[in-house]
């Protein structure tokens, strides 16, 4: 759905109860996710991540049948904020802005930053909230520049925060930014802000210094052909920075769970479901194209981290 919570209900209704699918592979969401995760006990129906939606504790519920990233707001944002530390040593005084509405960023505003930054050192001069349809961010980029902060600590989706970043450069305020994981945009934010963007600093879930190893390269080969083939003329020079790895990854595993699980087509559904569940949690060392995976036993899909800094219209590695 179009991050409609209503929409999903109706949705996973329809594919658990008219189409009677066996598994589900996503939604995208952390708003959707909410309201998906309490329906599959009730439906009996696993899921696996689209992305690292709803895996901060307390977003949701979890249950059985749900097999969330192993990961968690506070996990990404530290990964991000210890990487920035290093790039800007001097940076001591953060403010912190970001979208109070949207639930997953709103968790981060509440709950991440206000714990993660103090226990690094840094004093929050501010915290500065905003709506996701708000569109004249003048007076937010004059509050910042107000508040003496040497940094950002942002928590935005796209529109937004793109358009935060450039009324800031509108108003000739550079600060260094560090961004909590939801800013994997399509095209990546470096190349819709180019110089606007540069210094930001956040984690992502692929890192281009791993393309030349030989089943990365041989994945994004073959991801590419098959790109090329549905739209010759499509600019593919910027795979991995929207979660399509790890969602490639999660289809495997669940195609190989099913497969275990020793299912078919005249299988009755409802066994079907518990039978791939089943295999779900007793899947071990799958040869992801990263690395290998495994689902813990809480029911967690292992994901990888990696910091990336903005430079020059594109997302790099922060060198060592």
């Amino acid at each position: 759905s179009p991050n409609n919570p209503n929409q999903t209900v109706t949705g996973l209704r329809r594919l658990a109860n008219e189409d009677r699918v066996v598994a589900l592979l996503g939604p995208y969401y952390t708003g959707e996710m909410q309201a998906a995760v309490p329906m599959l006990k009730e439906l009996k129906l696993p899921l696996l991540p689209l992305t690292p939606a709803a895996t901060h504790p307390g977003v949701v519920e979890l249950n059985e049948w749900a097999f969330l990233a192993d990961s968690s707001e506070e996990r990404t944002v530290s990964i991000a904020l210890d990487a920035f530390q290093k790039v800007y040593p001097n940076v001591r005084r953060i403010v912190v802005v970001g979208d109070s509405q949207t639930a997953v960023t709103a968790v981060t505003l509440r709950d991440v930053w206000p714990k993660v930054l103090p226990e690094r050192g840094y004093e929050i001069v501010d915290t500065i909230t905003f709506q996701f349809s708000t569109s004249d961010f003048s007076p937010i980029a004059t509050r910042i520049r107000a508040s003496g902060a040497e940094g950002i600590a942002l928590s935005a989706l796209s529109p937004a925060a793109p358009s935060l970043l450039q009324e800031l450069e509108r108003q000739g305020t550079r600060l260094p930014v560090v961004t909590s994981a939801h800013l994997h945009t399509v095209p990546p934010l470096p190349k819709i802000l180019g110089k606007t963007a540069d210094g930001m600093i956040q984690t992502f879930f692929y890192s281009p210094a791993l393309a030349d190893q030989p089943r990365v390269r041989e994945w994004l080969t073959k991801y590419e052909a098959e790109i090329r083939a549905e739209n010759p003329s499509a600019d593919i020079g910027d795979i991995g920075f929207a979660c399509e790895i790890q969602t490639y990854d999660d289809a495997s595993i669940l195609v190989q769970a099913m497969r275990n699980a020793g299912i078919n087509g005249s299988t009755p559904v409802a066994e079907a479901r518990e039978r791939t569940r089943q295999a779900l949690m007793n899947l071990k060392n799958f040869p992801g194209v990263l690395q290998p995976k495994e689902i813990t036993a809480e029911g967690r899909v292992t994901w990888d981290f990696y910091p990336l800094i903005a430079q020059d219209g594109a997302w790099r590695p922060i060198p060592q």
